[in-house]
């Protein structure tokens, strides 16, 4: 069983820091007990998030790493995979965690606000609006196309050695934002342009700074790594949106 539900929104949690509680933790905590009382044997794999990282003591972030989230969002995604973990260890759930970094790809909501920069990013490229970075656009991201993040949802559903475990799922592949913009723009091929613009006050004190994760434990562990480069995974991505609209 995937359990890839949740709200996903850093500014909307602390807007609302009620509705991430009951969407993040204890909507999950209902979803656990159901499952121990009704089928105590259940495999799940769960999308957690870096964000339960905080900003970053250094790069790339393995999962020693201390967990210090900045927003409420990060502390409710925390406590939903502790409680997976938990619930593993105790009642034998057979659970496994996965921390995502920057998801992207086809079928991507491009709309709603709050799914993180991406979806942005291709958004505006495809209608040749102007991206605005906030600060300098040096933050470091790395990136992950779903087909990727499809893969490792596989592997730690299937293969041993998986239970009551958390594992990073990264890229090798490092990036500024100033580099995603302009090879977001490359792919739609429009008259985009980038520009840095203040920080929000409202945002720059959740911001992060720079990451990158370390995925070696998943690599290990699981035999995954990241096979579609940033460039190659943007084209295709942009490709799909060319092809339904």
């Amino acid at each position: 069983m995937f359990n890839i539900a949740g709200q996903v929104s850093h500014l909307d949690s602390m807007v609302d820091p009620l509705r991430d509680l009951e969407i993040n933790v204890r909507s999950h905590l209902v979803f656990l007990e159901t499952l121990r009382r009704v089928a105590p044997n259940t495999r799940i794999v769960q999308t957690s998030t870096r964000q339960v990282y905080g900003r970053p003591l250094y790069l790339p972030v393995d999962e020693r790493h201390p967990t210090a989230p900045v927003d409420v969002n990060g502390v409710d995604k925390l406590a939903c995979e502790q409680l997976h973990i938990v619930y593993s260890n105790v009642h034998g759930l057979h659970a496994t965690s996965l921390r995502l970094t920057n998801v992207y790809g086809p079928r991507q909501h491009l709309e709603r606000k709050g799914l993180g920069f991406l979806p942005v990013f291709v958004r505006l490229a495809l209608a040749g609006d102007e991206i605005s970075l906030f600060g300098d656009g040096s933050q470091l991201r790395d990136c992950l196309h779903v087909d990727d993040v499809c893969d490792a949802l596989m592997r730690a559903a299937t293969m041993p050695g998986t239970f009551g475990e958390v594992f990073n799922l990264g890229h090798s592949e490092v990036l500024p934002l100033t580099e995603i913009a302009r090879l977001t723009i490359a792919a739609a091929g429009t008259d985009s342009t980038v520009r840095c613009v203040p920080w929000p006050d409202e945002l720059e004190r959740i911001d992060i700074g720079s990451f990158q994760g370390d995925f070696s434990k998943a690599q290990q562990t699981l035999g995954w790594a990241p096979r579609i480069s940033f460039a190659d995974g943007m084209a295709s991505t942009i490709a799909h949106y060319r092809s339904v609209t």
